[in-house]
């Protein structure tokens, strides 16, 4: 699960976060594996616990908003690798038309 960067547990030599950055609109909800998100910024920075270094770890991610009484979502599956930061970029075009 992704964390604050504050509740992250203690690191042991060779460990170190993913960092995830999420651009996607402000009013968007944002669900790591399943879990929402709270923050409703353009721009959203996960962090996940220690990893060991180079470690590949796979999280999904969905972005829902609303346009026209619709439900539009995009779901993302990322790899991630701890001590590396991952850009995961949500474009939700105005003519997008795919309902929930």
């Amino acid at each position: 699960m992704i964390v604050a960067p504050a509740k992250t547990k203690k690191m042991t030599s060779g460990e170190a976060p993913a960092i995830i950055r999420v651009s996607l609109p402000a009013n968007a909800t944002l669900t790591v594996d399943g879990t929402a998100t709270s923050s409703r910024s353009s721009e959203r920075v996960l962090v996940s616990p220690p990893l060991a270094e180079n470690q590949e770890f796979v999280y999904t991610l969905r972005a829902e908003i609303i346009r026209e009484d619709r439900t539009v979502a995009q779901t993302q599956r990322i790899t991630v690798r701890g001590g590396q930061e991952t850009s995961v970029p949500f474009n939700f075009a105005t003519s997008e038309v795919a309902a929930r």
